[in-house]
């Protein structure tokens, strides 16, 4: 009798301390997910991203959010910030995506509160952006009467066809880069063949090959942007950084 006893009010007590530790002590924050994959997006398709982040209280006082700090000016934020114990808050971002480049993207914010097992959250927005036009590589490096430089477009339009190809000197703080003055408004005609690229991505998508020369007389590198015009209807100009070097 005397050993039921013992087992009963071990096992009451056992049962009191796991109801006790439900809670943690003081504030406590618990998202359900920290990251959120939003897949592959197509340039048009949507000028903005929005997720919903949902955090819980998981401690016995009340949690504040102190501050939250998105990693770049094209996200905004709005979240719940007083939340008590085991009720749930909600941080709504919303990601600007119009000045996307091809490829993978990543954009993160810092989320900072009195919780006591994280005061300092990192949460991340990541996926693919598709432009209509994609082009590599992203800087471009010509050699004046030289071997053609070789870039790759592809795209979803079956009849895409480069128009003209020109360079445009830029110019630092007002003044020219590695160009003189009088150089600077002046474009230079950069001479290209295209191809198509039997290997494709995938079945809607087309790749071209685009050959770059110049034959420029100049005596020092110039920076600038080389601007290729093109008959999609949705990206009839894009511009990619590079430099064109003398021979």
């Amino acid at each position: 009798m005397m050993v039921r006893d013992i087992l009963r009010s071990a096992l009451c007590m056992c049962a009191l301390g796991f109801g006790m530790n439900m809670f943690a002590a003081g504030p406590s924050i618990q998202f359900d997910a920290e990251i959120a994959q939003v897949g592959s997006i197509a340039e048009g398709s949507v000028s903005e991203i929005k997720h919903e982040y949902h955090y819980t209280n998981t401690g016995d006082a009340t949690l504040k959010l102190t501050d939250v700090r998105p990693g770049c000016g094209c996200t905004l934020v709005r979240f719940d910030t007083v939340i008590a114990p085991g009720k749930t808050g909600v941080l709504t971002a919303r990601v600007n995506i119009t000045a996307l480049s091809n490829g993978h993207f990543s954009k993160s914010i810092t989320v900072l509160s009195n919780a006591s097992n994280k005061p300092t959250a990192r949460l991340e927005i990541s996926g693919t952006f598709a432009p209509y036009v994609a082009a590599t590589p992203e800087y471009i490096r010509i050699v004046n009467n030289k071997e053609a430089t070789v870039i790759t477009m592809t795209t979803t339009l079956a009849s895409f066809e480069v128009k003209k190809i020109t360079f445009k000197p830029t110019t630092r703080n007002g003044a020219a880069t590695d160009v003189v003055a009088w150089q600077v408004p002046l474009p230079v005609f950069v001479n290209f063949k295209q191809t198509m690229v039997d290997s494709t991505k995938t079945s809607d998508s087309h790749m071209y090959k685009i050959e770059l020369s110049s034959d420029v007389s100049q005596t020092q590198e110039i920076e600038g942007l080389f601007i290729i015009q093109t008959n999609h209807p949705h990206k009839e100009e894009l511009s990619i950084r590079g430099k064109i070097y003398p021979q």
